[in-house]
């Protein structure tokens, strides 16, 4: 799009390129990974997982809870329980929606086949309206993500991608890449409106500098307007909550939108696994056919 002379084509998978201000609704993301949790895991996971914010909260609001909840969900150490949890939280949930495969995956952290069904299965296990029962349970659930394994003796708390240059991204969120991204009640997650204001004084205590306008991403790369471009294959998986930022219908002949119902995201350009559904190999055989084209005409 932006350097058509020397890019003959690309293969764009799970491009977020409609992320930027009056693109796409802003709770589009948090909707699909609550999606996910819903049919790929239960009604009732979802709503245990809505109702856990206000419990988290109010057992963490002073140290004798914090001490506990850490100790529950085996935490390395007590003092990393502060609001940033359901920050933490919330990036696991979004990382089990990205990463849902029907095998195992080690992209971000190692995960079962299926980890959001994984997930929800011992989440529903849940009996109890105690609010100790449900923290207590979903810290069992969280092995899933945390220690699937078995090998790690304690849990760290940390950004579920900072070993997948997060720095760089977050960076980037604050200079070219500025996504207004929100959550209302149509979602499983807490309630939250996007503030440019407030994202640009994160941006500052984080790396001392601040994005000019929320318009900058548009005016680098041209927001919707595609006309002028050529031999794009934007491939989706509609499972993956990037998707809701994607090109989901062909634009011209020459930008098509290939949809994948399942899957993990960029799923099309991993290696290729007996697991695979047939919408997957088709999307791969066509991607094929494509950069053959391409490639016979330069």
């Amino acid at each position: 799009m932006k350097y058509p002379n020397s890019v003959t084509g690309a293969i764009a998978s799970s491009a977020p390129i409609w992320m930027f201000k009056d693109q796409t609704p802003c709770d589009s993301f948090y909707k699909v990974v609550t999606q996910d949790f819903e049919t790929l895991g239960s009604q009732k996971c979802r709503d245990t997982i809505q109702k856990s914010w206000k419990v988290i909260r109010t057992v963490t609001q002073n140290a004798t809870g914090q001490i506990k909840l850490a100790n529950l969900w085996n935490m390395c150490t007590y003092y990393q329980i502060d609001l940033k949890l359901v920050d933490w939280l919330a990036e696991v949930y979004t990382t089990l929606a990205e990463a849902d495969s029907p095998y195992f995956t080690n992209f971000t952290v190692p995960l079962p086949a299926n980890p959001i069904k994984e997930f929800c299965n011992v989440l529903d296990g849940l009996e109890s309206d105690d609010d100790m029962d449900l923290v207590t349970t979903l810290g069992q659930a969280l092995q899933i993500y945390t220690n699937y394994t078995g090998g790690s003796v304690c849990t760290i708390f940390q950004p579920t991608f900072e070993h997948l240059a997060d720095n760089a991204w977050g960076f980037q969120k604050c200079t070219d890449m500025i996504r207004p991204v929100c959550s209302r009640d149509s979602d499983m997650f807490e309630n939250f409106e996007f503030d440019f204001e407030s994202y640009s004084e994160e941006c500052f205590e984080k790396y001392e500098m601040r994005p000019l306008n929320e318009e900058v991403p548009i005016l680098l790369y041209g927001g919707k307007e595609l006309s002028t471009a050529k031999n794009i294959i934007f491939s989706n998986v509609l499972q993956d909550p990037w998707s809701a930022y994607g090109v989901l219908t062909n634009v011209t002949s020459d930008i098509l939108a290939l949809n994948i119902p399942n899957g993990a995201r960029n799923t099309n350009l991993r290696a290729s696994s007996e697991n695979d559904s047939q919408e997957l190999r088709d999307v791969r055989q066509i991607e094929v056919e494509y950069i053959e084209k391409w490639i016979a005409t330069v």
